[in-house]
Formats: C-alpha cells, structure tokens, sequence
C-alpha cells in the first residue's frame, strides 16, 4: 500500500479550496455579464425610441378628421376634412385618403386617394373639400380618412394604424380642394414634447 505524499495531499486540497472560493466569482460573473447585457438591450431600445421620436417630431404634430354639416348627415353627405398642422413647418406633398366603408370591399372605388396642391402652413388649421377629377363632391356616409404628406425630415403615412415613415401609394381618385375661407390658426404649436 502506497501512501500518497503529504505535499500532493495539499496540493490537492488547496485545489479544491481555490475551486470552492472561483464558484462564486463564477457565478457573479455570469449573472454581472448577464445584467449588462439587459442593461444594454434597454440602452439601444431608449436610443431607437429617443430616435425615433426626434424623426417624428413634426409629422407627430399633425392630425385629419372628417367634419360633418349636422344638417348634412345621410349618404349623400359631401365628404369634408380638417388637417391640422401643430408643428413649425410646413407640410407638403399632401394627399388624403379615403376609405369609402359603405361600398363591397372588392369595388375599385372602395379605397382612393385625393391629391392637394397645397402645403399645410406652420400652426394651421385647413378644410379640404374633396372632388372627382370633373370637380364634383364626393358623397359618403361612412368613411376613414388617411393622409400622406413630406415634412423637414421624411415622407410620412398618416392612418388607423397610427404614424409611419414612407408614402402610402394610391391610385388618385379626384382632388383634395382647401376651403380657404375656413382656414384658422392651431392651437398649442410647437415641435412637441
């Protein structure tokens, strides 16, 4: 029987001893490394939303709606909208968009858009009236509206699914006219916040 050498035995022992106090440096590690990666991920999310933001400061700063004359109301009723532009420049390229509910989803007319040669002005409040292509109201009870327009920054889509960069492409329908008379100032203008 062979008897193992008082030195190897605390060679060994020493070992295990090192290995007993690395485990939890070990550990501290990973769940440190793992913590910065968090850390990380939630810095470069802040930064795209902090981005993001920055880039839809403007076009975040508009808005569409249909108005309706109250003693208009039925299924011949002329489709009218108000743009508001709260922002500090200007909008261009306008065009609304509108999706005629009322009509069979496979009718060409269900879905048009409606060019304007207008910019939307800087605090502005415009009505649009919209026309065919011979310059007669459009009629409906029942629609959406949508917008694209182009700001300082980007071309932009305005619809049911909220703001999103790039134009939506249409296939024009008629015209978006402004009813000048009605144009009036926005309230709370600025570039947001």
């Amino acid at each position: 029987m062979s008897s193992i050498p008082w030195t190897d035995r605390a060679q060994a022992l020493s070992s295990l001893l090192a290995l007993a106090v690395a485990m939890p440096a070990l550990i501290v590690a990973a769940v440190t490394y793992r913590d910065q990666q968090e850390i990380n991920r939630a810095q470069l999310e802040s930064t795209r939303l902090e981005r993001q933001r920055y880039e839809q400061r403007y076009a975040s700063r508009m808005a569409l709606w249909r108005t309706e004359d109250p003693a208009e109301t039925g299924p011949n009723t002329p489709v009218t909208v108000r743009v508001q532009n709260r922002s500090p420049v200007p909008m261009t390229r306008l065009n609304v968009g509108l999706l005629d509910l009322g009509r069979a989803q496979n009718d060409p007319e269900r879905e048009t858009s409606y060019m304007s040669w207008i910019d939307v002005p800087p605090c502005s409040l415009v009505t649009l009236r919209l026309t065919n292509h011979a310059g007669v109201l459009i009629t409906a009870s029942s629609v959406w509206v949508s917008m694209s327009f182009s700001d300082a920054v980007d071309d932009w889509y305005l619809g049911n699914d909220g703001l999103v960069a790039g134009p939506d492409i249409w296939i024009p329908g008629g015209f978006a006219v402004e009813a000048k008379e009605q144009r009036a100032a926005a309230e709370d203008c600025g570039e947001g916040g």
